[in-house]
């Protein structure tokens, strides 16, 4: 939530997407800034959207949570929805602040570029997209090749673009080429004042987070 703020920019009165609610971890720690704003999340575990409408929305009526039908092989099997065909379930220039953290690592590069489609559909003209990712620059590519990274990304999902560390599990951890990412960003016309906040993950001296930090 400090970065949201600090690096984001994130005021009392955004309307906000959260992409992968899952259980509240980011709704919690947002009840005390979104006072005056708005709250949407999406997920595809019922079991958490539940949860959080039991708990938070009760007390937060401007917290609101949804369940979409998005097929995945581990926890959302009998999904209807290829992740690379969805829509997100709001109008368009609904939000000021849409965020992604701790998905794009977990998603194919079909998803992905959806997924940025959406973003930039639901945002509002000078919103703002935060997420994480395992960006994959110059510095993070000498230490995944020296063995010094904590992701090893060792398996090719796509030549020079995306690498994956479990073997027959890309979504499991799915690194991305920066350039690759920035490209994708400009296709879809968020790559506005880009900002990048390197993370640790590959065991960079100055890293901030885990995840690196793109905001746009």
């Amino acid at each position: 939530t400090d970065y949201f703020i600090k690096l984001g920019g994130l005021k009392s009165t955004a309307t906000v997407l959260d992409i992968g609610s899952g259980i509240g971890r980011m709704a919690i720690p947002l009840k005390k800034q979104l006072t005056q704003g708005e709250y949407y999340g999406f997920d595809i575990d019922h079991r958490g959207i539940k949860w959080c409408q039991k708990n938070i929305s009760k007390e937060c009526p401007n917290f609101h949570f949804q369940t979409v039908d998005i097929f995945n092989k581990y926890y959302n099997k009998k999904g209807k929805i290829q992740a690379h065909e969805f829509t997100f379930p709001y109008p368009s220039n609904q939000f000021d602040f849409v965020f992604a953290t701790s998905v794009f690592t977990h998603m194919l590069p079909e998803q992905i570029s959806q997924y940025l489609k959406e973003i930039h559909r639901v945002l509002k003209p000078g919103g703002t997209c935060f997420a994480t990712w395992f960006s994959i620059d110059d510095e993070a590519q000498k230490n995944i090749s020296q063995h010094r990274s904590h992701c090893h990304f060792k398996y090719e999902y796509i030549k020079n673009i995306c690498f994956y560390s479990h073997k027959n599990v890309p979504e499991a951890e799915i690194g991305y080429r920066e350039s690759w990412i920035i490209e994708q960003l400009k296709k879809t016309g968020i790559e506005k004042n880009l900002k990048i906040h390197h993370g640790r993950w590959s065991n960079r001296k100055n890293g901030l987070s885990y995840q690196d930090i793109l905001i746009s």
